[in-house]
């Protein structure tokens, strides 16, 4: 085995011009509305997705691109307003509102609750004795879950953080109470009442599309090696936030379009090479979900499936989520790592089900999540994820090793 020469794609400065930067430019312009379910945005991306794999000649992996399915998705576009005493704040940056929660519109008392006391069960005591159905609790999200002060009824529950950022997972349903995310120092301790206007829009049966694709092997075969990455993101926070979603994941796309272009021009002898762009990963995983539940072809046929998300910096070296299910994926990566000296270090983690490799890992397919580490850019679930802040510093190193662990696997198989 040795190293081929480098086929870089696009501008190798990784500046304005390249391949990847238009395509992340693109999907995290505000034409796409953060890729959410507003003004139909994650749609609008697929049909973007789908334009792409056209021009590069790309074949659909079925009779079309698109693999349809439905989701229930809490959604908030409208203003946002949060008011503490006399203070009002900012959507997005000084405040955020949980997923799951409900209308909710008017001026409510500010409880605390102190986890100085949380051993005296006089004083959890005291709660579950009292009329909370107009009272905001002050607590953190693990003192919430750790004591089931959801059980409270109280009207909603206000997290404390040092900086607030927005997670849609679990937004395919609507609690009866209200959760907000607040940067810590705007919430005083001498504060008695807050004033909010939030009303959420619900959409049942949201109409969604994986984009699927295909590339075949010089000899006919069944065997796939399958990439991956999720095209859709947050969406908006209000009408004045929309959430980018440079690196999460418009990166990954990009990447797999990449590869895409690639792998037409240079097709694997002995492997089909799929690539799979899920929809609904943020709200909880529903593309690749139903991607499993519903296979184009059978699962037992996918070789390998590496799946693409947050690839935008690298300085630090990357990290394969379970990689330790999985050493042999992870043995081939190491040693064209260290052949290539393409990354500082090679981090190996177990399982979780972070991303959309893990239902396909679930069914036993030998499935891999990379991701990229780098101090560059610790934007996550902000608006300031997008284009000018992502240095895509080890893009085109990453582009090598996975076309080098391609080569690899297509080499032993002859």
């Amino acid at each position: 085995y040795w190293l081929w020469k480098y086929e870089f794609l696009g501008d190798p400065t990784h500046k304005t011009g390249s391949f990847a930067t238009k395509i992340i430019s693109n999907l995290s312009s505000p034409e796409f509305h953060g890729r959410g379910y507003f003004n139909n945005g994650v749609n609008k991306a697929a049909e973007y997705i789908v334009s792409e794999l056209k021009a590069l000649n790309i074949a659909p992996l079925s009779e079309n691109y698109n693999q349809e399915f439905l989701v229930d998705v809490n959604t908030f576009p409208k203003e946002l307003l949060c008011v503490i005493e006399q203070d009002t704040l900012i959507p997005c940056s000084q405040f955020m509102v949980g997923p799951t929660s409900c209308k909710t519109q008017g001026t409510f008392n500010l409880m605390w609750f102190n986890d100085a006391y949380i051993d005296s069960i006089t004083y959890f005591e005291s709660f579950k004795s009292q009329d909370l159905s107009e009272t905001f609790l002050v607590t953190s999200a693990k003192l919430a879950k750790e004591y089931k002060l959801f059980g409270l009824g109280a009207r909603g529950y206000i997290f404390t953080m040092p900086k607030v950022y927005w997670r849609l997972s679990g937004s395919n349903f609507q609690e009866n109470y209200t959760i907000l995310f607040i940067v810590d120092s705007l919430v005083p301790k001498n504060a008695k009442t807050i004033e909010l206007n939030i009303e959420p829009v619900f959409l049942p049966n949201f109409r969604n599309s994986n984009v699927l694709a295909k590339i075949p092997a010089e000899h006919p075969t069944d065997s796939t090696i399958v990439f991956t990455a999720h095209y859709d993101h947050l969406g908006v926070h209000g009408p004045g936030c929309f959430f980018p979603g440079a690196n999460d994941n418009a990166s990954g796309t990009a990447f797999l379009l990449e590869l895409g272009n690639h792998f037409v021009q240079n097709p694997l002898k002995n492997y089909n090479v799929a690539l799979m762009f899920f929809a609904a990963e943020e709200i909880g995983l529903y593309g690749s979900n139903h991607y499993v539940e519903n296979p184009v072809f059978p699962l037992k046929n996918i070789a390998a499936l590496i799946n693409f998300d947050m690839i935008g910096t690298g300085s630090e070296g990357i990290s394969i989520v379970n990689g330790k299910d999985n050493q042999g994926i992870v043995a081939d990566i190491e040693q064209i790592n260290k052949i290539g000296n393409f990354f500082p270090e090679v981090r190996v983690g177990g399982y979780s089900c972070s991303s959309d490799h893990c239902f396909f890992a679930r069914k036993g397919v030998p499935a891999v999540f990379i991701f990229t580490r780098g101090q560059e850019n610790q934007f996550y679930h902000v608006p300031e994820d997008k284009l000018e802040t992502l240095p895509l510093t080890k893009w085109h190193e990453l582009g090598e090793l996975v076309k080098e662990f391609s080569k690899l696997r297509d080499t032993r198989s002859d």
